[in-house]
């Protein structure tokens, strides 16, 4: 419990997601509370646990999922943002924005003006994404709407919308609340 090492500053909040980059260092994406906009939802710790960085209040409110992943020799991170974010992006390490995206429209699942609307508001036509996997295939990635619409979007290495399969249910091709999303 005492490992990482918080600055003052800063407080532990609903921590939903961790990830490592190859120099060893650990990301730790919060949940947040919306009314602290100023404070960060990502933290970095180094292998002792000591804090080498705070970013991310932008996921300040729903940080959610959080997967570091290599491309042409670098590393970034991909961030989810649930309620009322209803986001996901690519930052780099340090935090700045690659690309941000919201609802892909094209998938047929979403109320009109979900890409566009961040007011909070939960139901199977909203956008409430928690997780992404990469292809083991190198050529995209998975994007899990945990709470919106109980399905997996693919896109293409570009962040460009490809396709979405799943619905809410129990049986084969459904999903209760897909969540955290993993492939091999």
């Amino acid at each position: 419990h005492n490992w990482p090492q918080l600055p003052d500053k800063y407080t532990w909040q609903t921590t939903h997601d961790v990830s490592f980059d190859k120099a060893g260092n650990l990301y730790v994406i919060h949940e947040g509370h919306k009314d602290k906009k100023d404070h960060p939802a990502i933290f970095v710790f180094d292998s002792e646990g000591k804090f080498v960085r705070a970013f991310g209040q932008e996921f300040q409110g729903g940080g959610h999922g959080l997967e570091v992943h290599e491309e042409n020799g670098e590393e970034f991170l991909y961030v989810t943002g649930y309620q009322a974010l209803k986001k996901f992006a690519k930052l780099t390490l340090k935090g700045e924005t690659v690309w941000e995206r919201h609802a892909p429209m094209k998938s047929g699942v979403y109320a009109a003006d979900e890409d566009k609307s961040h007011k909070a508001g939960m139901g199977r036509n909203r956008f409430q994404p928690t997780n992404i996997a990469f292809c083991p295939q190198g050529n995209g990635f998975y994007l899990a709407d945990g709470y919106g619409a109980y399905v997996i979007h693919m896109y293409d290495n570009d962040a460009n919308y490809q396709s979405t399969f799943g619905r809410e249910g129990k049986g084969d091709g459904q999903f209760e609340l897909p969540h955290g999303v993993w492939t091999r």
